[in-house]
C-alpha cells in the first residue's frame, strides 16, 4: 500500500515559535507508517491513497483521508476574517475525505454533528525515547502556547499567579509580575530546556490535541488544568494530574498544591500512563488502519446502482427497464426493482427480466422505504434513483457518471428533466430545474434538482437515506439536509437526463400531505437555519459571508434532549432525531436509551452525534429515561418519544421560559397527528394542582394529565424525588405520575399557552406490535381501566405521604403564561446592569444605599437601580455589567454558561432510581481505599465523591481542612472523623 502526506514531510517544518503539533505529527508517521507496511511516495500519481493535514487541498481521484487537527471555533469566540478563511479550507478538506481522522472526542463531535461523518479518533503521541525521566526541576509552573489569541489567551494564568502569589510562574505570555516570568515564544528545541525544569504543566487552554501536555507527563511533570478539551480526555483527575471546572482558580490553585506536595507519585503514574498509550509506535498503526480502510471502501463491484422503486406500477415498469437497458453508458450497472408489495401484476411483468434484481416488501412501506431498501441492496460506486413511471434518457447515465468521475469533489450530477404527456408526446422543461443550483433558495422550499441525480452512495449512506416520514417530495427534504451537511451539488448538462411521465395517477397528484410550503409539513421545515444563518451547521455549502459558516464546539450544553426508545419504535426513531438536530437552540445533546433489546445505530440514521445508552430491553420508558438522564451532562433535560418530533423554535422558546420561572417545570400545547400527514391543534390547559392531583376525588374527580412526556425540567430535580416512577402500578403513565412528584414538593410548571412543541403521533401505536401508549390505551374507558387508574390514584395518595410535607402542595405555581419580557430603557440617573456571573435561578442583593430595599437579580437579565446604587454597589460588583441604552433590548437573554437550577427540599428523599450500566464506562481508576479499615458505605460514598486515593484523601484533611471530603453528600462530621481517624492509623 503506497500512501502520499500532504504537506509532504520533506517539505513541512516547525516555524520557529513552537508552533509544531502538525509538523509533529507529520513526522511521526513518515517514521513509523513503513513498520506497518504503509510506503510513503513523493508524488500523488504514485500513491493508493492521499493523506492531507488541516486545510491541505489537493485535486485527485485517490481516496483521501483527512487529518483533521481542529478547527477556530467561530461559533464561540469572536475571531477576525482571516480565521473563517482558514476555517473554510478546513471545511472543503473534510468534505472531500473519504476518511476522517481527529486527535480528540472534542474535536470529533462537531463533526459528527454538522457533517453527519464519523471521524477515526487517534490521538497524539510522543516518541518516548525522546524525553527522560525528570530527576530535578526549578519549582515554576510552565504555561506556554506560541501565540495568543481568544482561545490561546495567557490571562487564567496571571488569575491563578495571583491567587498563589508564594508560587513562581513562568509563561511565553503574559503579564509579568512579581514571580511571574514571561519569556516570549521560541523554537522547539530551545524550548525543551524550560519545559525540562518545570514543576507543573499549566493546560487551561482548550487544546484540540495536547501534544504538549503528553511531552511533560513522558518526561514525569503533572498537568493541571481545566476540564475541557483534549485536556480533559488525556488526564486522569488526581492520578496523573489535576482538572478543575473551568474558571474556578480556587480549584485550580488546590490542584497546584496538591500536585506539589504529590509530585513525584503523580509524575510517576503520568510517565507510565503515556508509556502504556500515547507512544507515536503504536498510534502510527492505527493511521495505517485507516488507510487501508479508505482503500477498500473505493473499491466496488459495479459503477452504477440504478434504483427502482414500484407499487402497482406493472404497466409502466417495462418502459423504464427498457430506457435503463438502452443506456450508452458501457459500465458495470446493476438494477434493483423494489417492488413495495404491489397488488397487481408486478411480479409477472418482472419475471421476464433476468439482468435486474428484485426485492419484494411484505408490507406497502412508502417511496422512501422502498430507495433505502434499495440502498441497502446497491454495490455501486453511484446510486441514482428511477420511478417506475419515468424514463432516462439514452445519454443519461453516461452524462452524469463522467461528472462525478472527472469531479471527484462532487457528490451529485443532475440534469434538465423532459415531460411526458399523456397524448405521447415530449416537451422539454424550460423552467425547472435551473442551470445553476442555488442552496440557498433550495432551503427556502424551491427544489433545485430532479430526483434522479446520480449520487455517491457513500455520501447517501452517510446521511441515513431518504425520510419515511416524507411520502411525498422525499427528494426536496434529502437535497436539503445534504447541502447542510456539506454534499456538493452541479447541473452538469442542460440535456434532459430524466423524462417524467405526467399522467393522472402520479405519486405527487394522487397523495396528500404537503401543501403549504410554510407550514409544519413542508419538506424545508426543519431546517430553520435557512432564516437564521448564525445556526447554519459549519458544513453548509451555501455560500458564507466570512468564508465559512460558525464553527461551535457544542462543549456546554445547557439542555439534553431524553429519548427512550423501546421495542417497535426505533423505525420512528430517525425522525425524533431530526427534529432535534433541527432546533433553533444549539446549545444541547442528545442522548437515547436503547430499550429494544436490539443494536440501535444511530450513525447509520444520520445522526453519529447522539449519544446510546443501553438497557437488557423491554424495561419500560420510566427505567429507560432514568438510563439516559443519568448519562446526560446538562443542567436541564428536555423529554421526546421515539416516535413523536419537535417543531424547531421549541427547545429555545422553553429555555427562555424556564429563565423566567426557574420554580418551574415548562410545557406546552402541541398538535396531534392520527394519520401520517394529517394534523390537529391540542391544547393542554392551564396548570392547575387540582387537576393533576384530583385533590376532589370523592366528589368523582379524578387527576388529569395536564401535559404530556415533553417537558424541560432541571436533571437536579429528577435526581431529588428519585427519577421516573417504576414501582407504581402497570407502568402506566410515567411522565405524568413523575409531574405529580415534582408538584408534591412544590414545584409549579410555566403553561406556554398558543405554543406547540411539535407533534404527538397517534397513528404509530397502531403501526407498533406492543407500544406502550397501546398497552395503556387498549381498554381505555372501561370498567378494568377504571379499576387501575384507582390503583394509580392510590399510588399517589402514597407517594403525598411519603414526600410531601405539610402544606407543600399548596405552593405548586398555577399558571403562567410567557410571551417574554421587555427590559425597560431607563432614563434620568437611573442606570441598568446586567448580572453575568455563573450564579442560577434569582437571588437577591441588597441595596447600599437604602435600608430594607432588594435588587431582585437572575443570569444575563437587565434590571434598573437609581444612581446611588449603580455607584455604590454594582459598578463595584465584579459579576455585574452596566448596560449602555442603546444596548437595551426586549426578550429573554440566553446565557452563555448553562444555568444551575435552584435546589428543592426533599423531606423524605426517595431511593435513586435502578438504572441500567452505561455503555463505555470510563476505565477504572488506580484505587487504594481498601487499605483503610472503614464501613464499606463510607468506602462508596468516597469514591463516589471522586476520593479513590488514600493521598488525596489525606491532603484535603491537611491542606483543605477537609472542605472536600465534607462536601460529599452523606459525610456528616460523624463520618468525616471516623475517616480522619482512619487515614491517621495507616499513616502512623
Amino acid at each position: 500500500m503506497k500512501v502520499y502526506i500532504f504537506p509532504h514531510p520533506s517539505e513541512y517544518t516547525e516555524d520557529g515559535k513552537g508552533s509544531g503539533g502538525i509538523w509533529r505529527v507529520i513526522n511521526a508517521q513518515a517514521r513509523w507508517l513503513p513498520e506497518y507496511g504503509i510506503e510513503i511516495v513523493g508524488r500523488e500519481q504514485d500513491a493508493d491513497v492521499v493523506m492531507i493535514h488541516a486545510g491541505s487541498l489537493l485535486e485527485t481521484d485517490k481516496p483521501i483521508v483527512t487529518v483533521n487537527h481542529g478547527a477556530y471555533w467561530t461559533g464561540d469566540f469572536e475571531w477576525n476574517d482571516p480565521y473563517w478563511q482558514y476555517n473554510g479550507a478546513v471545511i472543503e478538506a473534510l468534505r472531500r475525505a473519504h476518511k476522517v481522522v481527529v486527535p480528540s472526542e472534542w474535536v470529533a463531535h462537531p463533526i459528527r454533528r454538522d457533517m453527519r461523518l464519523e471521524p477515526v479518533v487517534i490521538p497524539h503521541g510522543v516518541e518516548l525515547d525522546q524525553f527522560a525521566r525528570q530527576k530535578e526541576h526549578d519549582g515554576y509552573v510552565l504555561w506556554a502556547k506560541p501565540r495568543v489569541d481568544v482561545v490561546s489567551d495567557p490571562a487564567p494564568m496571571n488569575e491563578l499567579a495571583r491567587c498563589l502569589p508564594d508560587q513562581p510562574f513562568v509563561s511565553t505570555f503574559g503579564r509579568p509580575a512579581g514571580n511571574v516570568r514571561v519569556i516570549g515564544a521560541m523554537p522547539y528545541d530551545k524550548f525543551q530546556g524550560v519545559m525540562d525544569r518545570a514543576a507543573i504543566w499549566l493546560a487551561t487552554t482548550r487544546e484540540t490535541g495536547d501534544i504538549a501536555s503528553r511531552e511533560a507527563m513522558a518526561r514525569g511533570i503533572p498537568v493541571v488544568g481545566f476540564r475541557w478539551g483534549a485536556t480533559a480526555e488525556l488526564v486522569r483527575h488526581m492520578e496523573t494530574g489535576f482538572l478543575a471546572e473551568p474558571g474556578d482558580y480556587d480549584a485550580l490553585a488546590y490542584g497546584i498544591r496538591y500536585c506539589l506536595e504529590h509530585r513525584e507519585h503523580i509524575g510517576e503514574q503520568a510517565r507510565e500512563w503515556v508509556r502504556a498509550n500515547y507512544q507515536w509506535h503504536a498510534l502510527v498503526g492505527y493511521y495505517a488502519d485507516v488507510i487501508r480502510q479508505a482503500y477498500d471502501a473505493d473499491q466496488y463491484e459495479v459503477d452504477i446502482s440504478v434504483i427502482v422503486p414500484s407499487y402497482n406500477y406493472a404497466r409502466f415498469l417495462p418502459e423504464a427497464l427498457d430506457s435503463i437497458k438502452a443506456q450508452t453508458l458501457q459500465a458495470r450497472m446493476q438494477v434493483i426493482v423494489v417492488d413495495d408489495c404491489s397488488t397487481d401484476n408486478t411480479q409477472e411483468v418482472l419475471s421476464h427480466y433476468d439482468w435486474i434484481q428484485v426485492v419484494r416488501h411484505e408490507y406497502n412501506a412508502g417511496l422512501p422505504a422502498a430507495l433505502n431498501t434499495g440502498l441497502d441492496h446497491a454495490r455501486g460506486r453511484y446510486v441514482i434513483p428511477l420511478d417506475a413511471d419515468n424514463l432516462l434518457t439514452p445519454t443519461a447515465l453516461g452524462v452524469l457518471y463522467d461528472a462525478l468521475e472527472s469531479k471527484p469533489w462532487l457528490d451529485v450530477a443532475s440534469g434538465q428533466i423532459a415531460i411526458y404527456s399523456t397524448d405521447g408526446k415530449h416537451r422539454r422543461a424550460d423552467d425547472w430545474p435551473f442551470g445553476k443550483v442555488d442552496v440557498e433558495q433550495q432551503l427556502h422550499h424551491y427544489n433545485q434538482l430532479a430526483s434522479s441525480s446520480l449520487m455517491r452512495r457513500r455520501s447517501v449512506q452517510r446521511l441515513g437515506g431518504w425520510r419515511r416520514r416524507q411520502h411525498k417530495n422525499e427528494d426536496g427534504e434529502f437535497w436539503c439536509r445534504a447541502m447542510s451537511a456539506g454534499l456538493r451539488f452541479e447541473q452538469v448538462t442542460p440535456d434532459p437526463v430524466l423524462v417524467y411521465r405526467w399522467h393522472g395517477e402520479n405519486k405527487s397528484k394522487t397523495e396528500g400531505g404537503e401543501d403549504d410550503p410554510d407550514g409544519v409539513l413542508a419538506w424545508n421545515y426543519h431546517y430553520p437555519w435557512k432564516h437564521d444563518h448564525n445556526i447554519m451547521p459549519f458544513a453548509c455549502t451555501m455560500p458564507a459571508p466570512r468564508g465559512s459558516w460558525p464553527v461551535r464546539s457544542y462543549e456546554q450544553p445547557h439542555i439534553s434532549v431524553i429519548i427512550a426508545c423501546g421495542p417497535g419504535h426505533d423505525i420512528f426513531l430517525q425522525d425524533a432525531l431530526d427534529s432535534v438536530a433541527g432546533q433553533t437552540f444549539p446549545a444541547l445533546e442528545c442522548v437515547v436509551c436503547n430499550d429494544t433489546g436490539q443494536p440501535l445505530d444511530v450513525a447509520a440514521m444520520g445522526h453519529p452525534w447522539v449519544r446510546v445508552v443501553n438497557t437488557a430491553g423491554g424495561a419500560g420508558p420510566a427505567v429507560a429515561r432514568n438510563t439516559a438522564i443519568a448519562a446526560a451532562r446538562a443542567p436541564l433535560f428536555a423529554v421526546l418519544d421515539a416516535d413523536d418530533m419537535y417543531y424547531p423554535g421549541w427547545l429555545e422558546v422553553a429555555y427562555k421560559a424556564y429563565l423566567e420561572n426557574p420554580e418551574c417545570i415548562v410545557y406546552a400545547d402541541c398538535d396531534t397527528e392520527e394519520k401520517l400527514g394529517e394534523r390537529e391543534y391540542y391544547r393542554s390547559g392551564e396548570f392547575t394542582t387540582e387537576r393533576i392531583m384530583g385533590t376532589s376525588r370523592a366528589a368523582n374527580h379524578y387527576p388529569q394529565a395536564v401535559y404530556q412526556s415533553p417537558i424541560l425540567c432541571p436533571k437536579q430535580w429528577w435526581e431529588a424525588v428519585g427519577g421516573y416512577p417504576t414501582d407504581q402500578p402497570y407502568g402506566m403513565y410515567e411522565d405524568w405520575l413523575f409531574g405529580v412528584k415534582l408538584h408534591l414538593l412544590g414545584i409549579g410548571a410555566a403553561y406556554l399557552e398558543g405554543v406547540r412543541w411539535g407533534v404527538y403521533r397517534h397513528w404509530t401505536d397502531s403501526a407498533t406490535v406492543g407500544s406502550k401508549n397501546a398497552i395503556d390505551n387498549m381498554d381505555h374507558g372501561t370498567p378494568e381501566h377504571r379499576r387501575k387508574f384507582d390503583e394509580i390514584c392510590d399510588w399517589i395518595d402514597r407517594k403525598e405521604k411519603e414526600m410531601a410535607c405539610v402544606g407543600c402542595r399548596n405552593k405548586a405555581k398555577g399558571t403562567v403564561v410567557v410571551l417574554g419580557k421587555t427590559v425597560p430603557i431607563p432614563t434620568g440617573p437611573d442606570r441598568v446592569f446586567v448580572y453575568v456571573g455563573t450564579r442560577g435561578g434569582q437571588f437577591t442583593v441588597n441595596s447600599a444605599v437604602q435600608r430594607g430595599k432588594k435588587y431582585k437579580v437572575r443570569q444575563g437579565e437587565a434590571f434598573t437601580v437609581p444612581a446611588g446604587d449603580a455607584v455604590a454597589r454594582f459598578a463595584r460588583m465584579k459579576d455585574f455589567r452596566e448596560v449602555l441604552p442603546e444596548e437595551a433590548e426586549a426578550g429573554t437573554h440566553i446565557p452563555n454558561a448553562p444555568i444551575q437550577p435552584p435546589q428543592i427540599a426533599v423531606p423524605n428523599p426517595p431511593p435513586a432510581p435502578e438504572v441500567a450500566p452505561l455503555q463505555d464506562a470510563p476505565p477504572e481508576r488506580i484505587d487504594d481505599l481498601d487499605r483503610l479499615e472503614l464501613h464499606y458505605k463510607t468506602v462508596e460514598i468516597l469514591r463516589e465523591g471522586n476520593f479513590r486515593t488514600v493521598a488525596a484523601i489525606s491532603f484535603d484533611i491537611r491542606a483543605g481542612d477537609g472542605q472536600g471530603l465534607r462536601g460529599i453528600n452523606g459525610i456528616a462530621e460523624k463520618r468525616y472523623a471516623k475517616i480522619v481517624e482512619a487515614v491517621q492509623a495507616l499513616e502512623a
